[in-house]
């Protein structure tokens, strides 16, 4: 009886480490995805790159960083250091020129810390 009970426990696990990592990979898929949005917005509606890009991936980016930082340090500081030039450039009310590349730079780097952590790294679509 005892050993069924562990059984049970088991697979109960094991199928919450599955879920939990499914659940990660789509939240990282989303954020991924806001940031190709917010790459498409930048050459025509560059205002409207500041709200896709704090609702959509800016708080998972920083899970990302903290997830990388045991595992790639270098890798979680590229990550960092992408996010604070977006940040900077959208903290003016109309976005310096180098949004775009900037914005180029901050998905390469979470599509590298992705495969670090060997999670699925999509890319834009375009």
């Amino acid at each position: 009886m005892r050993f069924g009970a562990f059984l049970v426990l088991v697979v109960l696990v094991a199928g919450a480490c599955a879920a939990g990592k499914s659940a990660a990979d789509d939240a990282y898929a989303r954020a991924l995805a806001g940031l190709c949005v917010a790459r498409g917005q930048a050459a025509r509606t560059p205002a409207r790159v500041r709200t896709t890009f704090f609702d959509r991936s800016h708080g998972t980016l920083h899970v990302l960083a903290r997830a990388l930082e045991n595992v790639d340090r270098r890798s979680t500081a590229r990550v960092l250091e992408a996010m604070f030039r977006v940040e900077a450039d959208l903290a003016f009310d109309h976005p310096p020129a180098s949004l775009p590349a900037d914005l180029d730079t901050l998905i390469a780097a979470a599509r590298a810390g992705l495969r670090r952590l060997d999670h699925a790294a999509p890319g834009c679509a375009s």
